[in-house]
């Protein structure tokens, strides 16, 4: 049986658009796997030369409605996180950009939980 404390509530939700209507693929963990789209599919950016941006939205789905500050965090060197909102109030929609630049010698793509934000949650 599962109890209570191993069940990681829904802190945020990523959707393609801003009105937060068609929500992001995501895994378990509600974590979202980056998609530069169809055409870095097609033409991947060039190592060492070319930088690729893709905009995500941001939801607060805080159970407790609280407010939370986000902190972005990248386990690749490659990736960043350029845009996105500070501090997100509950049910407030934000912004997020990455842009991933592949340095000269890298030869793996860009894997699912390569980022994430440590949010910071504050009390109400």
């Amino acid at each position: 049986a599962r109890t209570m404390s191993s069940i990681t509530p829904r802190l945020l939700s990523y959707y393609y658009d801003a009105e937060a209507t068609r929500e992001l693929p995501h895994d378990s963990s509600y974590n979202y796997s980056i998609d530069f789209g169809p055409e870095a599919r097609a033409n991947p950016p060039i190592a060492g030369q070319d930088t690729i941006t893709t905009i995500a939205y941001v939801r607060n789905d805080h159970p407790n409605k609280a407010p939370m500050e986000l902190r972005p965090s990248t386990m690749d060197p490659d990736l960043k996180i350029i845009e996105y909102p500070d501090i997100l109030e509950h049910g407030q929609i934000g912004k997020v950009v990455f842009a991933f630049s592949p340095s000269s010698n890298r030869i793996k793509p860009l894997s699912g939980g390569s980022w994430d934000f440590h949010k910071v949650v504050y009390s109400l």
